[in-house]
Order: structure tokens, then sequence, then C-alpha cells
């Protein structure tokens, strides 16, 4: 056997063991990290993460030769790592790629061998604390917009913190220091310093009479079903701007790194005239022409807390 002629481009477990002992020349890769390359692999397998932006660069490292016959395996459907694995390759210019039908879970279901069969990392235990928001990694970056331009920044949390329990999210609480407001599209420093000057005073914001807002939660009820990097949370509170409370929700992700650090992000508009930012708004004034600002704003808020130490 010289090599498969599936016009699929994939090889059955039965396929590849018979290319593995016929002592034809193939490349074998796990395209899977190093920690599932550890709990198994085949026999003679090599190991390049297709998830790793070098992953191309790794593969040249591994065969020079772009006409070699390489066959790629990940953990099985329905994980898509090999197929971007063999498409990545096939545009990077090697000409026979084949993918493994199945996957690692196929070959053992197939009852062929594998090595390494290192103990899966045991799931963390689930995190409980009170986190301590860390302002120098947080922030929150905004968008305004009209019909034919838009605006964008950041501005700075001043404090918050998130409490677990058990995993799940029980109390979060942040305060956004309005002074700190920045822009980011305007090259030209008088035009960039106009507009913070417009942001700041009683036409949006009025920093000066109401410098702080905050976010106090409500409830935060865990989305069934959320795959890995997808909002998990339904998270509601009240949300005080330009001294006027209003409820608001949104969708978020919610995380930990080692138990140590809680990550979030959440994506939303945010009608700003509900706390009277109301100038440019079309439902508050007539005839804006080129003065008209939409009524939303977006925001994308990044969130990063320590564990509050004891």
């Amino acid at each position: 056997m010289n090599s498969p002629t599936s016009l699929s481009g994939e090889v059955s477990p039965s396929e590849l063991s018979h290319w593995l002992h016929s002592g034809k020349p193939l490349v074998l890769i796990d395209v899977m990290g190093e920690d599932c390359f550890a709990e198994g692999h085949i026999d003679s397998a090599v190991q390049a993460c297709v998830y790793e932006m070098a992953f191309i660069d790794n593969v040249h490292a591994l065969n020079a030769d772009e006409g070699a016959s390489i066959v790629v395996y990940g953990t099985g459907r329905p994980s898509l790592a090999a197929k971007t694995a063999a498409e990545k390759l096939r545009e990077a210019g090697y000409s026979h790629v084949y993918e493994l039908n199945g996957g690692l879970k196929a070959w053992k279901e197939a009852g062929y061998r594998v090595s390494g069969e290192a103990p899966a990392k045991p799931a963390p235990p689930a995190l409980s604390g009170r986190f301590l928001l860390d302002v120098e990694k947080s922030v929150v970056r905004w968008t305004g917009r009209n019909l034919l331009n838009h605006h964008e920044g950041t501005v700075n949390f001043r404090s918050g913190e998130i409490v677990l329990k058990d995993g799940a999210l029980v109390h979060a609480e942040f305060h956004v220091d309005m002074s700190t407001i920045k822009n980011a599209d305007l090259t030209d420093p008088s035009y960039n310093a106009m507009l913070i000057r417009h942001l700041m005073d009683a036409d949006f914001f009025h920093v000066k009479q109401w410098p702080d807002a905050s976010f106090v939660m409500k409830s935060a009820v865990p989305i069934a079903r959320a795959a890995p990097g997808s909002p998990n949370y339904r998270v509601t509170g009240d949300f005080t701007l330009r001294g006027q409370t209003h409820e608001i929700s949104f969708e978020a992700v919610i995380g930990d790194s080692d138990g140590e650090v809680v990550g979030g992000q959440a994506e939303f508009d945010l009608d700003r005239t509900k706390w009277g930012a109301v100038y440019g708004s079309g439902r508050f004034f007539d005839r804006l022409g080129k003065h008209l600002v939409n009524d939303l704003v977006h925001l994308h808020l990044k969130i990063l807390g320590n564990r509050e130490e004891e």
C-alpha cells in the first residue's frame, strides 16, 4: 500500500494500521496539545498543535518535504482540529494530506495500540472565594456611532470585586472612573481633546458632577449547555450613571485560571438616554442633520480579578 486512494482525504484506522506496518514513508501528526499527547497517542506519531499560530512552521521543522505523505488526527468528532490541520497543510503546499477518520477515539475503539496513557488531569474543585478587580488589567472599551462615523476608546475601572461559591457567580460589583475616558481613533491631538471635553461635559456624562459609574449585580443565571468560550451567564444588576440607577441585563463569559485569577468578558449596547445623556438623540431633538448621534453605546468589558489574600 503506497498511500490511500480515498477521494475524501481520509484514512480509516485499519488503513492507517496497514500503512504504518508496511514501512512506507509516512509522517503521522497528532494535532492536539502536549497534555492530550501525553495522555495517549498513536505509536510513531509526532506532535504539532494546530491551535498554535506557528503550526505550519512546526510542521516544516518536523518535515521539510512538501511532497511527503502526512496523516493528521485529533481526538475525533465533533472536534474540527484534524480537519482544520489538513486544510492548513494543503493551503501551505503539502500535496498528500489525509485525516484519520474518527481520530484517536476511533483508533482505540478499533483495538489498536496507544502510547503514553498518562493519567488525565483531574477536574479542579469548584472555586469559591472573593476576587478583587485588577484595575491595571481590566478595562471598559466603548464605541459611539452616528450614521456615517464612529468613535471608540476606553475608560478605566476604579475598583471592583467578584465572589464565587462552589463555582457559581454569587456577587459582582464594579466602579468606573469616568474621568479616565480616552479616545483611540482621533489622531489629531486638538480634535481628540475636544471630543473628550464633549464627552465629559453635561451633553454626555457630566463627569465633574458624577465622576463615578457603578454596577451592582442582582442575579447571575447560568446559561444551559454553554460551550467553552461562549457566554455562560445572564447577568442582571443595577447600573448607576450620571446619578441615575436603572437595571440592565447582559450575557457574559465568566471563568477562572488555576483558581487564582477570575476572568470575565461581556459585550452589549447601552441606551445612554435612559441615564439622561440625550445629546444628539433623534428622540429628543429635531433636524439634527450631521449632529445626530446613536442612542446606543457599545460596551466591551474585560474583567480580571485576583484572589483576595487571606
